[in-house]
């Protein structure tokens, strides 16, 4: 139905301005930075981990249960990079206390105007935060397409999709074979992610 971007960030008062100098800056520093997420597992934390993984970084995680604390702790210094989603994102770069370095998506994005893909210094980065539909396995094939017609006819309109926009939302409206395949992809990623991290299920 629709995509949210997240966006990697650094307190302002950090000397990076792009995920380049970032990479070259936490290189230097093996082991000494602090990166936050919301809880483990969950997008902000597999967002860094990506860029870990891809890029040789090596950071220490530090779970927040509020969002709040996990900014306030950034723009105090406690913690050094953190993977928000974007909707959450502009009371503080607003403020000039937060500055995003890069956004998750693959190609620029109008929700965050100005801010390169963070695969533009890292190829093969990305991750989409992202709305879908589901039904009962069992629901007749007849049935699914005409609740998918109904659903992409309604993201067509223009109206609906501002409305999405303004919340920090995309509107796709992608037929069910396309998002099946878009949930297969993201499950082999995030399982490789996953591994290579050396995660425990149900930890």
């Amino acid at each position: 139905m629709g995509t949210t971007p997240f966006a990697i960030v650094v307190s302002s008062t950090t000397p990076v301005k792009s995920i380049s100098e970032w990479v070259a800056f936490a290189k230097a520093r093996p082991g000494q930075l602090l990166y936050a997420s919301g809880g483990s597992w969950g997008s902000s934390h597999l967002c860094i981990e990506s860029l870990n993984a891809l890029t040789g970084v090596k950071m220490t995680h530090v779970p927040y249960a509020v969002t709040g604390s996990a900014f306030t702790d950034l723009i105090g210094g406690n913690i050094h990079l953190y993977c928000p989603a974007v909707p959450g994102l502009a009371a503080y770069t607003q403020s000039g206390k937060v500055r995003a370095l890069g956004v998750t998506y693959r190609t620029p994005t109008k929700l965050l105007p100005g801010v390169p893909p963070v695969a533009d210094s890292v190829p093969g980065f990305e991750l989409y935060g992202w709305y879908g539909m589901n039904v009962p396995l069992k629901t007749p094939p007849a049935i699914v397409n005409k609740i998918n017609q109904e659903l992409v006819k309604a993201l067509k309109n223009p109206e609906l999709a501002e409305r999405m926009f303004v919340v920090g939302a995309e509107a796709v409206g992608s037929t069910p074979a396309e998002f099946t395949a878009f949930l297969n992809k993201n499950t082999e990623h995030w399982t490789k992610v996953l591994r290579a991290s050396g995660a425990k299920l149900g930890q």
